[in-house]
């Protein structure tokens, strides 16, 4: 699998009508965020107002990303990798959903796996996701 590309913001922008403070603040995110806030948006059905869509998004993603990671991620990983995420606590998946880079990871579920499995291993002993501090840690780092 090759990663995915960066977005076409014009092409969006004209399939969506979108107004140009919605264009605005896309180019003002990187662009694998664009990446997942293009692919949040196109995954919406019956959206009545895809411009306050995509600028609500965007102040999402600016603002509290992990959930929009993690919802992109659920929705481009295989079954098996997204059931184990589901197993992980609320903060351990969002912490995995964080590390993810649309364009520079080629296979989404590998790279899940493998951050499910350092998550599991840092908990094991101890360190949670990120050592101390990270996903709830001891946070005296």
């Amino acid at each position: 699998e090759a990663p995915l590309g960066p977005p076409d913001l014009q092409a969006f922008q004209e399939n969506f009508a979108l107004d140009d403070r919605c264009v605005k603040g896309l180019e003002e995110l990187t662009p694998s965020d664009q990446t997942i806030v293009v692919d949040v948006v196109t995954s919406k059905e019956r959206c009545n107002n895809p411009s306050a869509f995509t600028w609500a998004t965007v102040r999402q993603m600016r603002s509290n990303p992990g959930l929009l990671k993690l919802e992109f991620l659920r929705r481009h990983i295989d079954e098996r990798a997204r059931d184990n995420l589901a197993k992980l606590p609320a903060q351990a998946q969002e912490y995995v959903a964080m590390q993810v880079d649309p364009l520079a990871v080629r296979n989404l579920s590998a790279f899940t796996w493998k951050q499910i499995r350092a998550v599991q291993e840092g908990g094991a002993r101890g360190g949670g996701c990120g050592g101390c501090g990270g996903c709830g840690g001891c946070g005296g780092c």
